[in-house]
């Protein structure tokens, strides 16, 4: 399953990872350590998966490795699980 979702930044979320609400990981069909695939402007990140009850709907991820990555705050992304 595939969804497009925001990429939020959020500064304690470590590299590598993405944490998601248990709502978006039901809907996506991934739970924790899986890997994640989000994809912008054709471009393919992978991430490890967290599920966190406590943040809010989106894909939440490191504020550092989003600026390094070119990625802006609140772009939405095509978010699926990775097919590795």
């Amino acid at each position: 399953m595939e969804k497009r979702l925001r990429l939020k930044r959020n500064q304690s979320v470590s590299k590598g990872y993405a944490v998601i609400n248990p709502d978006t990981a039901k809907l996506l069909a991934i739970s924790d350590g899986k890997n994640l695939e989000v994809v912008v402007a054709k471009k393919k990140f992978y991430f490890i998966v967290k599920v966190d009850s406590k943040v809010e709907p989106g894909v939440h991820l490191s504020s550092d490795e989003m600026v390094e990555k070119g990625l802006m705050d609140n772009t939405i992304a095509t978010v699926r699980e990775a097919k590795l």
